[in-house]
């Protein structure tokens, strides 16, 4: 399987005239162009010390440091292009009745609470088990091969974790991916078996997002100013 993040950079090459702002945060990076447009990715606590620029210049994409700055690059540059299905929430958006055994690799809370509230069960996993209702990370690739839909956070395209996990996906499988970290291109489809991207887009121009990412802030810090988005 080929990484969808170099496929993707070699369709959005860097190009420094294009460039706005590059910020860089404690638990996101963010890339904003010269038309506004901007793109995010968490960093799961990963710190990049290089100068951004010097990092999409000439990225490794063997470091997840340096992969983290292409996922946002490629997001600014991607996700506004493709129409959407629609704006709405992934709970809203797909029927999760209609699946036996649903597995969730990346712990999402709100998702989590209303599929509890609808008593749809989930097997979910993901790298920080603390304070988290998860399984362990040893019976992943087991529930993975017996699932029947998949909820997979846009992160290990970042970090990698994505092939090993797609591999052991029943062809029947439905997967989606989700998070504001989502590449919303059509070159994704092509490359990887899935069946819907659950992203994110933001005014242009909007230098509150930026700054909060800055100063520190999680997802939450800027969920307001998001505009969710899923395409098939």
């Amino acid at each position: 399987m080929n990484d969808i993040l170099k496929q993707l950079f070699k369709k959005h090459p860097f190009s420094e005239s294009n460039t706005n702002k590059l910020v860089i945060g404690s638990k996101n990076v963010a890339v904003m162009l010269k038309n506004g447009q901007i793109g995010v990715c968490s960093t799961l606590g990963k710190r990049i010390n290089q100068p951004a620029d010097k990092v999409l210049r000439n990225p490794d994409f063997n470091l997840y440091e340096h992969r983290i700055f292409v996922n946002a690059w490629v997001n600014a540059c991607a996700n506004y292009s493709m129409n959407i299905c629609d704006n709405s929430d992934i709970y809203n958006a797909i029927d999760f009745r209609n699946y036996t055994s649903i597995v969730m690799v990346g712990y999402f809370k709100s998702l989590m609470s209303k599929l509890n509230g609808s008593r749809i069960k989930v097997t979910v996993f993901d790298l920080n088990e603390e304070d988290k209702p998860v399984e362990p990370l040893q019976n992943q690739i087991e529930s993975i091969r017996n699932a029947n839909c998949i909820i997979l956070t846009a992160t290990t395209l970042a970090n990698s974790t994505y092939y090993n996990i797609i591999s052991n996906a029943s062809d029947t499988s439905d997967i989606f991916i989700l998070g504001p970290s989502t590449p919303l291109s059509p070159l994704v489809f092509e490359h990887i078996p899935i069946t819907g991207l659950f992203g994110a887009r933001f005014k242009p121009f909007d230098y509150s997002v930026l700054n909060s990412i800055a100063q520190g802030g999680g997802t939450r810090s800027f969920l307001s100013k998001m505009e969710k988005v899923w395409v098939k």
